[in-house]
């Protein structure tokens, strides 16, 4: 979508004061970035992303990039590739989000309440800010400069006249620096005034001079789970934001109650502020990780789509981010970003897990492709050089370390666990493709695994009313696994790896390469993975 389109739609949903950053502003804070001299991939947060045109421009090749977005039509206009951490940028803190960068070109209209509050809660030793020229005699931001022991370079200036938004404002391009270190090599950059210490300070009155006499090993209970009562057919995300700050209401007020008791008792108890500021700190770090672990565990709709590598990779994105306030808007701002990622997965795994299935005996060439392969290009599990436009045979022979060695924690069900993900994979991929495999057979749940004894694997068929053989497998004791599969599942997931791989464009030209597949076959299992689309609600409880 072009910038004029989207400033378009923008306004209809509502305005939020989206002014894309100048080009000439873009490359400004590039250039000095790039000469701080990050010698690591670095993390770059952006608050009020836009369409993230910024923040790819900004960020490292290889870095993570974070975004705080209020307007929905940007949100959803984001690549899949930018972590939403938050929406409305007001209603939320900075002081436990770890990033390398901050980045904001704020509403013109805010820029003081934006400015001020980034300089007080930025855990980013460097914050890069397109302000009006006017910020220098802002005596709000002046304070946070000051409270933070920042300093700042004025990188150059431009006027909005002429941009794609135009607004009458002439701006300052801003480098704030939170680091009296020089270098940001090896990571020895970190802010020197703790943001988190100064909210301490401005919400807790407690008068406790004591020594710190607790060790760090008292901070590290745990929390008691919660028991969440959430009626079946309600909304997930508000029955657990109401959990949480309930949870955390109560937790301010138990530590403000410190503030009645005597100082000279604290003293003799050893209770010191350091201490209490260290079990304030962890205690709301942790309420904020189990809620979102809470919510994260209720993505199955979203994560029952992806085999075992991609939901574990898309977990582990989403675990990285649990410092982020857990509130309803940035909840459901995660699940966005999440349903843009699956589906983004949904097509690479795919591509992934056939191309696992890969063996000289296990394909057969396109009809046009007449290309021959020596067996000694197959040999050690080698796939041949230029190896292209193909497809599977429905009886596949696949090559594993172990089907039944190791120890038992490392097996499921009798299987080694590597080869029952490859099992339970194709069972995922043939539900993306339309087969129902929903309370059917996994690898876990047929009859124990033996050496060479089958196992048979099912989907239900709506139109039969009755249950099928999606495939089945026997595993060996020297790691071969046997498949046979369903035809219609083999010839669907073969037009489909073709039509990824760019080796068809048509079911026609499917039904003309592909053996066993006719024109019909073709036509329903063209572009037949599963995409779930933005705004499924799939955050309903059963």
């Amino acid at each position: 979508m072009g910038i004029a389109k989207l400033i378009e739609e923008v306004r209809e949903f509502g305005d939020f004061e989206f002014y894309p950053t100048l080009d000439s502003d873009i490359t400004l804070i590039k250039k000095h970035i790039d000469l701080l001299g990050y010698d690591k991939p670095y993390s770059v947060l952006d608050i009020g992303v836009g369409d993230g045109r910024v923040l790819n421009a900004i960020a490292h090749e290889h870095g993570e990039k974070y975004a705080i977005e209020k307007s929905l039509p940007l949100i959803r206009a984001l690549p899949a590739d930018i972590m939403i951490v938050g929406t409305d940028f007001m209603a939320q803190t900075l002081i436990d989000i770890e990033t390398s960068v901050i980045f904001c070109n704020p509403p013109f209209t805010q820029y003081s309440e934006f400015a001020s509050k980034i300089i007080a809660e930025s855990l980013a030793p460097d914050i890069y800010l397109i302000l009006p020229t006017r910020w220098s005699n802002n005596q709000a931001i002046k304070d946070a400069l000051a409270r933070r022991k920042a300093t700042y370079t004025v990188l150059g200036n431009s006027d909005y006249r002429s941009a794609d938004r135009p607004a009458r404002c002439t701006v300052d391009v801003i480098h704030i620096s939170l680091s009296r270190s020089a270098s940001r090599r090896w990571d020895r950059a970190t802010v020197d005034v703790d943001p988190f210490a100064a909210w301490f300070s401005d919400n807790f009155d407690i008068d406790a001079q004591g020594s710190a006499a607790r060790k760090a090993e008292s901070l590290q209970q745990k929390v008691q789970p919660d028991k969440f009562e959430i009626i079946a057919g309600g909304d997930l995300i508000s029955t657990l934001v109401s959990h949480y700050d309930a949870s955390l209401e109560k937790l301010i007020i138990t530590y403000k109650g410190l503030e009645h008791v005597d100082g000279s008792i604290l003293d003799e108890l050893n209770v010191s502020i350091d201490s209490i500021y260290a079990a304030i700190k962890l205690r709301i770090k942790s309420l904020k990780n189990k809620y979102w672990k809470e919510l994260f565990d209720r993505f199955s709709p979203i994560t029952d789509k992806l085999c075992t590598s991609t939901r574990e990779e898309m977990q582990t994105l989403l675990m990285k981010n649990v410092n982020v306030d857990f509130t309803k808007e940035n909840a459901y701002a995660i699940a966005e970003w999440a349903v843009k990622n699956v589906n983004k997965y949904i097509d690479s795994q795919l591509i992934s897990v056939y191309e696992s299935l890969i063996g000289e005996s296990n394909i057969t060439l396109y009809k046009s492709n007449q290309r021959t392969f020596g067996r000694s290009e197959w040999l050690y599990n080698r796939k041949p050089s230029g190896l292209d436009r193909f497809a599977l045979d429905y009886r596949i022979i696949t090559s594993n370390y172990g089907n039944f060695g190791g120890y038992s924690f490392d097996r499921i069900n009798g299987l080694s666990k590597s080869s029952a993900n490859k099992i339970d994979d194709l069972i995922t991929i043939a539900h993306n493709l339309g087969f129902d495999t929903q309370g059917q057979e996994r690898a876990s749940t047929v009859e124990e695994w033996e050496p060479g004894k089958l196992r048979t694997f099912h989907y239900f068929d709506h139109t039969a009313q009755k249950k099928v053989v999606l495939f089945t497998a026997r595993a060996y004791q020297n790691g071969n696994i046997h498949r046979k599969i369903n035809q219609g599942f083999i010839a669907r997931l073969n037009v489909e790896f073709g039509r990824l791989r760019g080796w068809i464009n048509t079911p026609e030209q499917a039904a003309e390469e592909i053996n066993g597949v006719d024109i019909d076959c073709a036509k329903q299992a063209f572009h037949s993975n599963l995409k779930i689309n933005e705004g499924t609600q799939f955050l309903k409880l059963n």
